[in-house]
């Protein structure tokens, strides 16, 4: 990590964060498979950020979802994905 930045990583695909990982440094207990539409799972993150790091700085959030997709129960497309999302 330049300048002796810190990091935890978090994404759903846990095979590309470890790829990810591996290009940019942090140790592998610093990736978090995370899907940011489960609440428990983006706590489970952070906790981890704070176990390793003592505290959290800055948190950026890259997630992105289609509530209109057709592919996609109308449970979810009336909740509104991409809200929820950015409540975190």
């Amino acid at each position: 990590m330049q300048a002796g930045a810190k990091a935890v990583l978090g994404a759903r695909r846990i095979d590309r964060l470890e790829a990810l990982a591996d290009e940019l440094g942090p140790s592998k207990d610093a990736v978090v498979e995370t899907d940011v539409t489960d609440r428990e799972q983006v706590k489970a993150l952070v906790a981890r950020a704070v176990e390793l790091h003592v505290r959290v700085d800055v948190m950026l959030d890259n997630a992105g979802s289609m509530p209109l997709s057709p592919e996609l129960p109308a449970s979810v497309k009336a909740e509104g994905v991409a809200g929820s999302i950015s409540e975190f």
